[in-house]
């Protein structure tokens, strides 16, 4: 969504109760109002190699893709 990282939250891609673990590989920054979408209205983080996307429920990306160098 464009949100300065002060603005955001660590979101598990893989979420712990389903044994993700607390790793830079698996975190991803997003903002509040996305991290809630994420946990209350079915959106999801799809990561394809070192691209991450905020997708809504009908799969369409919410338009901002990010870019991170994994380092684990």
């Amino acid at each position: 969504c464009g949100a300065p990282a002060s603005h955001c939250q660590l979101h598990h891609i893989v979420y712990r109760r389903r044994d993700g673990a607390t790793i830079v590989g698996n975190l991803v920054l997003v903002c509040w109002a996305c991290h809630h979408d994420i946990h209350h209205n079915h959106w999801t983080v799809v990561r394809t190699n070192n691209r991450y996307t905020i997708r809504r429920p009908d799969t369409t990306p919410l338009g901002l893709d990010r870019e991170r160098k994994d380092t684990g």
